[in-house]
């Protein structure tokens, strides 16, 4: 095991032995991503479910005029949606080495 590895789960573990908030620890002590990284994820993956949303429409209403309507409101919204959405799972250390 990496030494710096191993000083950091002992710090972890000593500030959860003092802290009465388990999750403030736990939440701290992750490596983040930047927010640019969070934004670029936003737009990527908006482009691709915006686009199955605008197909998912056509082919349930046969007019590309509202699937495209349904697309342009989905895309805004689900953007902000994911970023924060993004935001929170970042500062949570769950699957992360």
């Amino acid at each position: 095991m990496d030494l710096a590895f191993v000083i950091k789960q002992q710090q972890i573990i000593q500030d959860l032995e003092k802290s009465t908030d388990f999750f403030e620890v736990f939440l701290e002590s992750s490596v983040k991503e930047n927010k640019s990284r969070s934004i670029g994820k936003s737009i990527s993956w908006r482009v691709l479910a915006s686009c199955d949303t605008i197909l998912i429409s056509y082919l349930i209403t046969g007019s590309i005029a509202i699937a495209a309507s349904i697309g342009s409101i989905e895309v805004l919204t689900k953007m902000f949606l994911y970023y924060f959405h993004e935001r929170v799972w970042d500062r949570i250390s769950f699957g992360r080495n």
